[in-house]
């Protein structure tokens, strides 16, 4: 999938009110702290930039 076609498909989904597009982040300290904070959430961060504040699900 390119990035251009994945952009359309969640513009399609959002514009019509049946999803929501996923939150981006500018680095692994932004997307721990969002983790950490946001109940039920899921984010990918390299190993080396994980704390106790979240739980892993290491995927082989």
């Amino acid at each position: 999938v390119f990035p251009y076609q994945l952009r359309s498909t969640w513009d399609r989904l959002v514009y019509s009110g049946t999803g929501q597009a996923p939150i981006t982040v500018n680095s692994a300290e932004e997307m721990l702290a969002r983790v950490a904070n946001t109940p039920g959430s899921i984010g990918y961060l390299w190993r080396v930039n994980i704390n106790e504040n979240v739980n892993v699900l290491e995927i082989k």
